[in-house]
């Protein structure tokens, strides 16, 4: 049994064949682990959408390319609004609505060798339901904290949050 591990954030799983290719830095089971999370959380239908944080964590988790720098950015930008500003996800999505129309491209930010324990695996390992949502939840929280140096700049480079 051949393992696999993601070179971004480190999710160690069983290597499977025939997987598509990610459109991000990631293994490709670890791209295969976001769909099923991306799944779960549609099936849950949440009215406050917190797959929005998963969505910023994996970006945040998975940068540079193939992926685009605005990912990252964006990434970056949605858990500031959720953790610090205690946004819900469907909130944090349309300001990347509004955010999307005004700006092309972040600031260059550096989040390599950033890395959290926590990965996708982690949430998924969860069982669904409210333990999965805790988990998503940490697991995204867990992230934003990995990249507390860089917590100021974001702040700073953010359009004014009452144009969001």
């Amino acid at each position: 049994m051949a393992a696999s591990i993601c070179a971004s954030c480190g999710l160690r799983t069983e290597a499977q064949a025939g997987l598509p290719t990610p459109p991000v830095l990631a293994a490709h089971e670890c791209w295969a682990a976001f769909g099923r999370l991306t799944a779960y959380g549609l099936e849950r239908g949440w009215a406050d959408f917190p797959h929005q944080h998963a969505v910023d964590a994996y970006a945040v988790q998975h940068p540079g390319p193939p992926g685009k720098p605005i990912t990252l950015w964006f990434g970056l930008v949605g858990l500031h609004l959720a953790f610090e500003h205690g946004w819900t996800g469907r909130r944090v999505q349309v300001a990347h609505w509004r955010l999307a129309k005004t700006s092309r491209q972040g600031p260059d930010m550096d989040v390599a060798g950033r890395g959290t324990a926590l990965t996708i695996g982690y949430v998924l390992d969860a069982s669904p339901g409210l333990e999965r949502d805790s988990a998503l939840l940490e697991w995204a929280g867990s992230v934003w904290e990995s990249v507390a140096p860089l917590h100021d700049a974001v702040a700073a480079a953010l359009p004014s949050l009452h144009r969001l």
